[in-house]
C-alpha cells in the first residue's frame, strides 16, 4: 500500500510573547492585569493538549479582543491543571494500590521557572508602558519579553 505523506508549512504568526513569574492564582493575575492596563481578560474554556503519556493536560487561559488597537491579547497558565491517575504500575506490591498521583506538565517545557504566558497578537504595538505598569505590581515577581520562536514548543501556546 502507498503511504500518503502529508507536510504541513510551518507559519510564524505574529505575536509579542512576554513570560510572567507571579505566586498569584490565575483569576488574580487576570484581575490584576485588567485593573492596571485597562483591559478586560476574560476567561474561556481550557487550552487542552494531550501529550505523550495519552494524557489530556488543560491549562487555564483568558483572551481579551483589543479592537481599539486591534490586537488580541492572551493569559496562559504554563503549569497544568492537575489530572489524578492511579499509581499502581505491574511492578509495584499491593502496599500502594489505592494511592493516587498528581500528574503536572508544563505548556512550554523548555521554560519551567515561567508561571504564565502574556500574548498580544500584533507585532506593531508598543508595550513598553504597560510592561513597566506591570513590573511594580506586588503580585508578579518578573516579567521579560520572550522570542518564543526559539523554542520547539512554541505552538503549544496557539489557542485559535
Amino acid at each position: 500500500m502507498k503511504k500518503h505523506i502529508l507536510t504541513l508549512e510551518e507559519t510564524h504568526r505574529s505575536f509579542q510573547c512576554f513570560a510572567i513569574q507571579s505566586e498569584l492564582a490565575d483569576y488574580e493575575l487576570a484581575f490584576c492585569i485588567n485593573a492596571h492596563l485597562s483591559i478586560s481578560l476574560e476567561r474561556i474554556p481550557d487550552h487542552k493538549l494531550r501529550y505523550k503519556d495519552r494524557v489530556d493536560y488543560s491549562f487555564t487561559a483568558f483572551v481579551y479582543d483589543d479592537e481599539g488597537r486591534m490586537a488580541i491579547w492572551s493569559l496562559i497558565s504554563n503549569v497544568s491543571h492537575p489530572q489524578i491517575g492511579a499509581s499502581l504500575q505491574p511492578d509495584q506490591s499491593a502496599l500502594f494500590e489505592n494511592e493516587e498521583i498528581i500528574h503536572r506538565t508544563r505548556l512550554l517545557p523548555d521554560f519551567k521557572s515561567i508561571d504564565y504566558w502574556l500574548l498580544i497578537d500584533c507585532d506593531e504595538l508598543d508595550l513598553s508602558e504597560e510592561v513597566k505598569k506591570l513590573r511594580m505590581q506586588a503580585g508578579i515577581t518578573s516579567i521579560l519579553k520572550i522570542d518564543i520562536h526559539s523554542s520547539k514548543y512554541w505552538s503549544n501556546l496557539l489557542l485559535f
